[in-house]
């Protein structure tokens, strides 16, 4: 047991973390990527989804423990933390639709934005996103077609840099 604290104790250290909360696994979330369950928007401040208990119980309760844990974590390491619960859903091909698969840029998020997903959700959804990021910009990508490929647009603007000379910048 020593060994496995020291194990975790040197993998913080390299990561430059003080603390680790895991989010749970959901059975029916295809991907298994943490960035469409929950995002950091500022060091004080994260997004998670929240699932209907009525729809899926058994998801909507680990997502709450998710939440906990990080509340947890930041606490052990004494960070206040603020959780903000974003509304998601899962449609009928069992895919699920979440807006925390959303990218920061400066002053804005780019949003997903699902045709095929209740009004009332995503209304909830982008009142939480707005909660999250006061004062910033909430520009809706539509995200239908990708997030069938199992992703949404976290996912698509992941492996995009900028160049490393200024003079390679368009």
């Amino acid at each position: 047991e020593q060994d496995d604290d020291d194990a975790v104790q040197g993998l913080l250290g390299t990561l430059g973390c003080e603390v680790v909360a895991a989010i749970p696994d959901l059975e029916a979330e295809a991907t298994g990527h943490a960035d469409m369950l929950v995002q950091f928007v500022r060091r004080d401040h994260a997004m998670v989804v929240e699932l209907d208990a009525a729809d899926d119980p058994d998801a909507s309760h680990l997502l709450d423990v998710g939440a906990q844990f990080l509340l947890l974590a930041a606490s052990a390491a004494g960070h206040p933390l603020t959780v903000t619960r974003v509304p998601a859903t899962y449609l009928d091909d069992g895919t699920l639709y979440s807006y925390v698969n959303g990218t920061r840029l400066a002053g804005r998020y780019l949003a997903p934005s699902y045709e095929k997903v209740d009004a009332k959700v995503a209304s909830r959804a982008l009142k939480a996103l707005r909660e999250a990021m006061p004062g910033e910009d909430i520009v809706s990508i539509p995200s239908d077609e990708v997030i069938e490929s199992s992703g949404a647009v976290h996912c698509m603007t992941l492996g995009l840099t900028l160049p490393s000379r200024p003079s390679d910048r368009v």
